[in-house]
């Protein structure tokens, strides 16, 4: 059965509620919203336009909303052409079949108690954005797109569906260069809050862009290395970095030895362990010094804020304060919930699906996670 789009149109005088309408369509029906207002697609003229707030706008996304400046002629052909392109990307993101799937498997040491199980699965974003949409196509007939699904394991104990991610556009950001501190010396540190949670993992895959597209620095060209004195905790010794490390650059050496990096955070005695979101390194015994290089990584995540990047500002900045756009990998919950048959009892796990970074690759990718129980 082929996916075939539907456009809604919702017309009116002002203030007759159409945008309201449209949001509370959104909570029904898998839809975006497509601004067709004469005013709001202007940059700052927000007095009179009723344009939806910034709530409303992370919650669904809307298009063509703030589109170009005030002194920019913007005709109504352009805006056909615009709106063209806007619904076409809106029905094939919709319409997605090639993406990565989500594989759900549920065995245990007896075998799979969970064959023909009823399932039930959501996605959510914690703060109340824009989840995407999750893609079931049930024994070859009818097809369901929505942010939750609900079906029956296979003889397998197995499901498998689409998860397609919001548009990269929205989960990134646009706007310009946070401002440096006042008065502040040294190694400064500013930042800009973004829409959708941060992948932690290699801080967020987070690439920074100038007004021409240009990559702005976010690790050093040249390593550091120097002579530190771990501190004991228990059983393991810390090496504290003054910046947070490029994964795979960090090399140790004890006493003329050669550590081998592990992703295990209890190292042995021939290993080490780098925790990325702490900028430290772990390792086994009680070693009077290490000698550690590694390559500072400038652009990094807040550990208490996972909707906040963070830059050592003058090292990525420099003298430029103009326009920025950043693209990261962005986590949205899966959370899954599957019965056993015949009894009302029900297993739940919650699962992270990374949205890659769209500034890196036009894929859509998501993690694999098999779940025993």
């Amino acid at each position: 059965m082929s996916y075939t789009p539907l456009i809604i149109c919702l017309m009116g005088p002002t203030a007759a509620g159409k945008s309201d309408a449209a949001i509370k369509l959104t909570q029904q029906l898998p839809c975006e919203i497509v601004s067709v207002d004469s005013v709001m697609v202007y940059r700052g003229m927000d007095i009179g336009t009723a344009k939806p707030s910034n709530s409303e706008r992370q919650m669904v996304p809307h298009h063509l909303i703030d589109i170009c400046d005030p002194k920019q002629v913007y005709s109504a052909a352009q805006f056909c052409e615009d709106a063209t392109v806007v619904i076409n990307e809106i029905i094939a993101r919709q319409n997605d079949k090639a993406g990565e799937g989500v594989h759900i498997t549920c065995l245990n040491e007896n075998g799979n108690p969970f064959a023909l199980g009823n399932y039930f699965l959501r996605i959510k974003e914690p703060l109340g954005r824009f989840p995407g949409w999750l893609h079931k196509k049930h024994f070859g007939a009818k097809e369901v797109l929505g942010s939750e699904v609900l079906g029956k394991l296979d003889s397998g104990g197995s499901t498998h569906l689409l998860w397609i991610p919001p548009d990269g556009r929205s989960v990134g950001y646009v706007g310009n260069v946070p401002k440096r501190p006042q008065g502040a010396t040294g190694d400064v540190v500013s930042s800009v809050e973004v829409n959708y949670r941060i992948n932690f993992d290699y801080h967020g895959n987070v690439i920074a862009l100038d007004d021409e597209f240009n990559p702005l620095t976010s690790v050093s060209a040249s390593p550091n290395k120097n002579t530190y004195r771990p501190r004991f905790v228990k059983d393991l010794s810390i090496v504290d970095l003054k910046y947070p490390p490029e994964p795979g650059s960090v090399v140790v050496n004890i006493d003329g030895k050669y550590l081998t990096e592990t992703i295990i955070d209890s190292p042995n005695t021939d290993q080490f362990f780098v925790d990325h979101t702490s900028s430290q390194i772990l390792l086994r015994g009680r070693p009077a010094t290490a000698i550690v290089e590694y390559r500072p990584q400038y652009v990094f995540v807040n550990t208490a804020n996972p909707y906040r990047i963070q830059f050592y500002h003058d090292q990525v900045f420099g003298d430029y304060t103009g326009p920025l756009t950043i693209g990261y990998d962005a986590l949205i919950d899966l959370d899954v919930h599957i019965g056993f048959p015949n009894t009302e009892d029900f297993l739940t796990k919650r699962i992270a699906l990374v949205a890659q970074n769209y500034l890196t690759s036009r894929d859509r990718h998501i993690n694999l996670l098999s779940a025993e129980y």
